[in-house]
């Protein structure tokens, strides 16, 4: 993904406002959970994702991409779907969609200072990471970072990990079309943030500067970047994403 596009983000990421291999969390309090089922524990219909459980879109944009669907999932039968095709220019100046939901969370007043962010991703689509469109899936946490899998530079699709402060991570090369699990974890003592793809540690990176102490929304984004020949916006049609298993949780300590 070419990050300086993200960065066109940081306000939207704002007003939403991850340990070696062998690290664990210990778990203590589950934050949000979502399957995007329609069990029990979840009353999520097929259909268009906002107003669902609280979900919105930034800047009532681009709501028409985001639904809930049946078309695949990593478990259960349904998921959250971005349709690229769906997305388009964003009020920020990028094709993009912005998705969240507002949490509301003191991770140093509760004494669980660990706060950890994990889904299941899919991106679809032939277009990811050729001349048409530079772009991916990401979660994202309060306007700190950026966690996700798409399209760099050098226009292969791999692991991501960024602050908004130009610090950035890449890991290994993913494969489109394929589920992978990414999962950061946020130390909130110490400002720093360790990301995993599939369990495999990746890197740590420091918190973005002045990021809030409390843990206000969790989101998602789609975002395209200029082609090759830097024509921008670019057309995300043929490009799908979809996320399942979204969870937040928060922990006193890691072992």
């Amino acid at each position: 993904m070419n990050l300086k596009y993200i960065q066109t983000t940081s306000m939207f990421i704002l007003m939403l406002s991850a340990c070696s291999q062998d690290d664990m969390t210990v778990s203590d309090i589950e934050i949000h959970k979502s399957g995007f089922e329609a069990t029990d524990h979840e009353s999520f219909t097929t259909g268009a994702l906002i107003e669902q459980d609280g979900w919105f879109a930034y800047l009532d944009a681009n709501e028409e991409a985001a639904s809930v669907s049946n078309d695949m999932a990593k478990l259960g039968k349904n998921s959250l779907k971005i349709d690229g095709s769906k997305v388009k220019q964003h009020p920020y100046g990028v094709v993009g969609g912005f998705y969240g939901r507002k949490l509301n969370y003191d991770p140093l007043q509760s004494k669980t200072p660990i706060i950890e962010l994990s889904a299941d991703l899919n991106l679809l689509g032939d277009d990811v990471g050729n001349n048409q469109c530079d772009g991916g899936i990401a979660l994202i946490l309060d306007g700190d970072i950026y966690i996700g899998v798409g399209a760099t530079a050098d226009d292969v699709v791999r692991f991501f990990f960024a602050n908004q402060n130009g610090v950035e991570a890449f890991g290994p090369i993913y494969q489109t079309g394929e589920w992978a699990n990414i999962r950061a974890v946020f130390d909130f003592e110490n400002k720093m943030v360790k990301g995993y793809i599939n369990d495999e540690f990746i890197a740590q990176i420091p918190f973005t500067k002045n990021t809030p102490e409390t843990v206000t929304a969790v989101g998602m984004m789609m975002v395209a970047g200029p082609n090759k020949e830097n024509i921008s916006p670019t057309d995300m049609t043929g490009v799908t994403s979809y996320v399942d298993n979204l969870t937040v949780s928060a922990h006193t300590r890691i072992k």
